[in-house]
């Protein structure tokens, strides 16, 4: 089984090759990953980095991808570096929040507040 992991419009989705099945789909400027799972244990843990409790930011992991089942959209095989140059110029480019907060909300990019 390989899991294909590409951009499609503005969200990452992972499929399963066999299947077809969508595993995820997320607005990928939200999504960024750990690197030390990468590296030290040879999966892809993606991580939705938009999320707010209390008065941090949080996030949400998602299931995990065994890094050698990766495949790019031609199903060719990930390599560590070219999974991490794929994240690099394709995840993550904002939370749209600011790590600011303000008499007990939390200011976000476009001015809104979200209470904490």
């Amino acid at each position: 089984m390989s899991i294909k992991i590409e951009i499609i419009g503005n969200a990452l989705v992972c499929t399963d090759t066999l299947t077809s099945e969508i595993l995820l789909s997320q607005p990928s400027d939200i999504v960024w990953y750990k690197e030390n799972e990468l590296e030290d244990i040879d999966r892809i843990s993606f991580y939705n980095t938009n999320y707010v409790f209390g008065i941090s930011i949080n996030s949400i992991e998602f299931p995990y991808i065994d890094f050698l089942n990766a495949v790019d959209s031609s199903l060719t095989p990930f390599t560590k570096n070219s999974i991490r140059s794929f994240i690099q110029a394709s995840l993550g480019a904002g939370t749209g929040f600011l790590l600011e907060s303000e008499n007990g909300f939390l200011l976000q990019e476009d001015g809104s507040r979200i209470i904490l």
